[in-house]
């Protein structure tokens, strides 16, 4: 089986780099990338996943294959969050606040056991004073938040229409990408 996806300019993914050296046989588990088939067209990358895996690219070694697993996890992890680097969401607009305007305390992370009630009552109380300054806006504040809204959606949307098929091409990389017990490798048919 060949699987095929287009890279379009993705260089943070373009090599392998092999990060551990071979390991001794009987030893550890290997992650393993397939190997490339030449390039057809306009930058589609073809791999050949039904190669021998003495074919394949060591990417990293391992004790377990549980520390393999989370290896290849973590690579394209990585490999994803770089796209979301490249192509960054716009930042949040900002709006004219409305005159004599409290600050709204910033609520983060979980309550702690027993000041449920607290943490609701806080809740309760910045969402009345969101209210309160809605109330205070005038018609024209209302209208330039919502289209600095909007049109921080059209840039939001356009950035997600960007990273489709950059992620598309990552998710195709690596979704090949095995963990194998190094025997497996060692002892593959030539």
């Amino acid at each position: 089986m060949i699987v095929k996806h287009g890279l379009l300019g993705l260089a943070f993914v373009g090599s392998l780099a092999v990060l551990a050296g071979p390991v001794v046989a009987g030893s550890g588990w290997l992650l393993l990338a397939p190997p490339e088939l030449p390039r057809l067209g306009d930058g589609d990358t073809m791999f050949a996943v039904n190669a021998p895996l003495d074919r394949w690219k060591q990417v990293q070694a391992f004790d377990t294959a549980k520390e393999c697993e989370r290896g290849k996890d973590e690579e394209w992890s990585h490999a994803l969050k770089e796209v979301e680097t490249l192509l960054p969401y716009p930042p949040i607009p900002k709006t004219e606040a409305p005159p004599q305007s409290q600050t709204v305390p910033k609520i983060e992370g979980e309550p702690k056991a027993g000041y449920r009630k607290g943490f609701e009552e806080m809740i309760q109380e910045v969402i009345e004073e969101g209210k309160r300054q809605e109330a205070m806006m005038t018609e024209e504040q209302k209208q330039k938040r919502e289209l600095a809204w909007e049109e921080w959606r059209r840039e939001r949307d356009k950035i997600e229409v960007a990273r489709e098929p950059k992620q598309h091409a990552i998710n195709e990389r690596y979704r090949p990408w095995k963990c194998v017990p190094a025997d497996a490798v060692y002892r593959a048919p030539k």
